[in-house]
Parts: structure tokens; C-alpha cells; sequence
């Protein structure tokens, strides 16, 4: 064998050599990517699953389960790829879908929303709950109403600047042992009405009133009403 035969058989090994070093390349490249697919699936899924049964085990609301929206659109998008692989008619389709959606979500969140849900919010409570505390102080009785309020202890605390040492030692919840523990007095606010409220109307008690209950007893004659939006404060 001659020198030049010897060169070629080399350059034609070396040419097989680096074709079957591109192929292997090009296969683990590919599985790295399957993989990596599967496992940001794992993930999600994984996610998805927690969530529904962490949805199942505790009571929640859609305050409670943001996380759940990342696996949904996620899956969303996968499922939109997946038509549009094999139907680009349908994947138009679906998005056109989405887009309407969106565009009545925008249409309503921005429009009337604010009016719907304004109670959701109770405005004006914490308002009031501050200024019944400014003029009871920590000695005369506050007593507040629950009309649509949702655990206003929580408000009262936060716009009155409460001591927490003095919350923590002075509180009442009405179920110890419940998961979301809803305080019924603490201090001197007392949250929930008397049943004869309006025989403490001018007497030495701060209360706050609901709109409806205001009416109920009149107006509150002969004492002090400030108004906060839905709620006032009334006191002798």
C-alpha cells in the first residue's frame, strides 16, 4: 500500500468518524430536548395536582389559588400548539375564542366591575372604625356593626394602628378552633350589634352603624352622626 492510499484510507476514516460523532451530537441533542419537554410537563402537572388537592383539602377562593393559573396557561398553550400542528384552521379558531374573552373580561373589569363588587370592599369601615376610636379612646364601649362586612376586626386593626400586644392579649374569637379564626371582640370594639342597639344610642357607647340600621332607629336623634360612605359612626 502506498503513501497516498494510506492518506485517503485515513481522511476517509476520519470523515466516518466525525459523520458518526455529528449523528450521535444530533441524537443526544434531540433527547436532551424531549427530556427537557417532559420534564417542564412533570412540573406543571405536578403543580396542577397540588393545587386541586390542596383546593380540596382547604377551604379557599380564587384569592386562595393564584398558583392554579400557571399550569392552566401553560397547558393552554401546549394545547393551542398541539391543534395548530395538525389544524392551523382550528388553532385560529380556539384563538379567536380566547381573544373574545379576554375582550369581555376587559370590557367588564374596567366597566362596571368596581360598582358590583364595591361592597366586597367595604368602603368607608375603616374610615369610620378610626374615627370611633379616636373618640371612645381605649375606655368607652365601641360596638360595630357586621352588616356586610367580612371579618371587620381585621380593617379596624389595621386603620386604627391597634396595638398588637394589646390585641393579642384582649381578643375573643368566636371558634378557637377554627382555621380562619374570626375575632369577636378585642379591647373595647365589640363587632356585632346588640339586639336592642338602639337603647345604647346616646348613651356612653360609640356605635357604628350600617346605612339601613342608621334609618332603622331614626336618624339617631339627639346625638352626633359622622358619615363614611356606607357606615357612619354615632355617639352622644
Amino acid at each position: 500500500m502506498g503513501k497516498k492510499d494510506i492518506v485517503n484510507k485515513t481522511s476517509e476514516n476520519i470523515a466516518s468518524a466525525n459523520k458518526e460523532s455529528a449523528e450521535d451530537t444530533s441524537k443526544i441533542e434531540s433527547v436532551t430536548d424531549e427530556d427537557k419537554r417532559l420534564a417542564m410537563d412533570a412540573v406543571f402537572v405536578t403543580l396542577l395536582i397540588s393545587c386541586v388537592l390542596l383546593a380540596i383539602g382547604i377551604r379557599s377562593d380564587v384569592s386562595r389559588m393564584v398558583m392554579i393559573f400557571l399550569p392552566l396557561i401553560y397547558f393552554l398553550v401546549k394545547g393551542v400548539s398541539f391543534i395548530w400542528d395538525r389544524r392551523a384552521v382550528g388553532a385560529y379558531a380556539v384563538m379567536t375564542v380566547i381573544v373574545l374573552a379576554a375582550g369581555l373580561f376587559i370590557k367588564d373589569y374596567f366597566g362596571g366591575f368596581n360598582d358590583r363588587t364595591s361592597d366586597l370592599f367595604m368602603p368607608g369601615y375603616g374610615e369610620a372604625a378610626k374615627r370611633a376610636y379616636e373618640i371612645a379612646g381605649d375606655d368607652t364601649e365601641i360596638y360595630s356593626t357586621y352588616e356586610n362586612l367580612s371579618a371587620p376586626f381585621v380593617i379596624a386593626l389595621y386603620y386604627t394602628d391597634y396595638n398588637p400586644v394589646k390585641f393579642a392579649d384582649t381578643v375573643v374569637y368566636k371558634d378557637e378552633t377554627d382555621e380562619f379564626r374570626v375575632a369577636e371582640s378585642f379591647g373595647n370594639f365589640r363587632f356585632g350589634l346588640p339586639e336592642d342597639y338602639a337603647d345604647y344610642v346616646g348613651k356612653d357607647a360609640v356605635l357604628i352603624l350600617s346605612g339601613s340600621e342608621l334609618e332603622a332607629i331614626g336618624g339617631a336623634p339627639d346625638c352626633t352622626v359622622e358619615n363614611f360612605g356606607k357606615y357612619a359612626v354615632v355617639y352622644r
